[in-house]
């Protein structure tokens, strides 16, 4: 299988030594990827809770052995590819596939522009270890990009973090649907939206100290987690998350 020569840098988390693709590390630019047949659904099948079989074919409107073929290139243990979502100022969010053997999961980091380690803010192992975002910092990430396919294509590649039980009132399955239609999906665009906002929803408020955190006990932004980010973790997620930024 031939990669892109782009590696992704992801200061402190992927430094896996010289043996990876073009050199140190394992994360490599997958940009390619996203034009794959299937892409989609690979990618969305834990936000869907679907298996990988003929109902998540027909739910995205493709062949089964499309979309087999490209999931099994997403999660080639062989490179993780990295799929970056600029946020401005020299920060990004970058959704990695962890492709390690019997420890396989999707990553959802945030890098800060000055250079320090990766903060993690959720992972799909099976099921969301999150939420990572709420609906109103997902479409200010999205909307921050150039255009109404990178648009849509951020939205979607952050969807799987989402959870927000004001997401629904708040017009998440159309914008979700019609961003699936914007990147090619022709299949019941709506019912995957739908499944996209219920799947894991968790009430989101600000501290005193203008901090936006979330109630669910298995995410890094809720402070009574345990799993909770630091303090500085959680305000610098935060600021760089806030709608309004950009």
């Amino acid at each position: 299988m031939v990669y892109r020569s782009i590696v992704i840098v992801l200061p402190g988390y992927d430094d896996r030594g010289p043996d990876a693709p073009d050199g140190p590390g394992l994360a490599y630019d997958g940009a390619d990827l996203m034009d794959r047949p299937g892409f989609w659904a690979a990618h969305l099948i834990e936000a869907v809770e679907a298996d990988l079989d003929g109902e998540l074919a027909l739910l995205f409107n493709h062949e089964l052995d499309t979309v087999r073929a490209t999931y099994r290139q997403l999660t080639d243990t062989a490179a993780w590819p990295a799929f970056p979502v600029d946020l401005g100022g020299g920060a990004r969010l970058v959704v990695v596939r962890r492709n390690v053997d019997e420890d396989e999961g999707v990553d959802y980091l945030l890098v800060p522009a000055d250079g320090a380690n990766c903060v993690q803010i959720a992972t799909v192992e099976g099921a969301l270890e999150g939420p990572g975002l709420s609906w109103d910092e997902l479409v200010a990430v999205a909307d921050r990009q150039p255009g109404a396919l990178a648009q849509a294509t951020a939205l979607l590649l952050l969807a799987p973090m989402l959870g927000d039980t004001a997401a629904e009132s708040s017009g998440a399955v159309t914008r979700l649907a019609a961003a699936l239609r914007t990147v090619g999906v022709t299949g019941q665009v709506v019912t995957i939206a739908e499944a996209i906002v219920a799947a894991a929803p968790a009430a989101w408020h600000r501290t005193a100290d203008g901090v936006n955190i979330c109630d669910s006990e298995y995410s890094t932004r809720n402070p009574s987690s345990l799993v909770a980010l630091k303090p500085a973790d959680l305000r610098t997620v935060s600021d760089l998350l806030a709608t309004g930024r950009g």
